[in-house]
C-alpha cells in the first residue's frame, strides 16, 4: 500500500485475539533498529493500558522496561523549531491533503477532512458529560 508519510504503523488483528504492529518506513527517515524499538515501545504501552485500563497513564510510570524509556533534559532549551516533532508534520499534511485517507478499515476510507469533524464532534459532546456519565 502506497502512503505519504515517512512512517506509517498498522495494527492487525492476529491469532488468539493478538494485535500484530507492523511498521513500513523507509530507510532514509528511520534505522531499522529504530522501528523495532518503536514498536516493542508501542507493544508495552498497548499491553500495559489494556492490563491496568484504570491506572494513569501519565509520566510512563507504567514502563517497567527502562531500556525502552525515553527522555528528555529538562536543563536543555526546548524551543524547537517548527515541523520539528513528526505529529506536527502530519498535521501539516492534513492541513493541505484534507481528501487524502485517514484512515481505512474493512473497504472503509475516512477522509481526514471527515476525521477531524468527528473528533471536534466527539470533543464538545464529552465536554458537556459529568464525570459520572458515559457516552
Amino acid at each position: 500500500m502506497a502512503n505519504d508519510f515517512k512512517a506509517m504503523v498498522e495494527a492487525w488483528p492476529g491469532c488468539d485475539s493478538r494485535l500484530v504492529l507492523r511498521a513500513t518506513f523507509n530507510d532514509e527517515c528511520m534505522h531499522c533498529d529504530a522501528a523495532e524499538l518503536m514498536l516493542r515501545e508501542m507493544s508495552l504501552i498497548i499491553s500495559s493500558i489494556l492490563e491496568q485500563p484504570d491506572e494513569s497513564f501519565l509520566g510512563n510510570c507504567f514502563m517497567s522496561d527502562s531500556s525502552l524509556r525515553s527522555c528528555i533534559d529538562l536543563a536543555e532549551s526546548q524551543d524547537l523549531a517548527p515541523h520539528t516533532l513528526m505529529h506536527s508534520q502530519f498535521e501539516a499534511h492534513a492541513k493541505s491533503n484534507p481528501d487524502d485517507h485517514a484512515l481505512v478499515f474493512e473497504e472503509t476510507y475516512v477522509t481526514k477532512t471527515a476525521q477531524l469533524t468527528s473528533a471536534g464532534l466527539m470533543r464538545s459532546s464529552m465536554r458537556n458529560l459529568s464525570p459520572l456519565q458515559t457516552i
